[in-house]
């Protein structure tokens, strides 16, 4: 994979994808995720993130797990080990907002990061990526959260017109 990395204020390194093709662009993602034991966090709006897990499940043949449908049935909140235990082979993991409520004592970047140690993991965050943090929800509510990022790939959807363009940017935060 052609990249070069751009620093940037908070310490995160911008990757410049535009000589890459799709799906090797991808797979070189996935590449990396494996080696170096990193996760990655898709960082976007519900129907942009949905749109790029789309193009990772069918272009690239990644399992996808949505914790809100395998959760739905749970009549009481899951352990750790459950959840891990429900993402099975997935590479994606999606609805990671049903972790954050304070009822789960779970802490889903924890879980992500732990998990990405032995397999490619690519979880889709439901709030804000930036500045090197992660939020979820409003300061003063229960379920807010505001996490500092370290050794996360950041993957952010962009359009594309032709199906080899990379679908994706990414943002190192190492």
């Amino acid at each position: 994979m052609n990249t070069s990395a751009t620093p940037v204020l908070y310490g995160v390194a911008v990757a410049d994808d535009g000589n890459d093709e799709w799906p090797a662009a991808g797979h070189a993602i996935l590449d990396e995720l494996k080696a170096r034991g990193r996760m990655a966090l898709i960082a976007a709006a519900p129907a942009d993130a949905d749109a790029l897990v789309e193009r990772l499940r069918t272009d690239l043949g990644v399992g996808v797990l949505r914790l809100g449908r395998a959760l739905a049935d749970t009549p009481q909140p899951p352990s750790v080990s459950d959840v891990e235990s429900w993402c099975g082979d997935a590479t994606v993991i999606a609805d990671l907002d049903v972790l954050l409520w304070p009822e789960m004592n779970m802490t889903p970047l924890h879980l992500l990061a732990t998990r990405a140690r032995r397999r490619a993991t690519i979880g889709v965050w439901p709030g804000d990526v930036s500045g090197g943090r992660a939020r979820y929800g409003t300061p003063g509510r229960p379920d807010h959260h505001d996490i500092p990022l370290r050794d996360t790939v950041i993957l952010r959807p962009r359009p594309t017109r032709f199906p080899d363009e990379v679908p994706l940017t990414i943002e190192r935060i190492l």
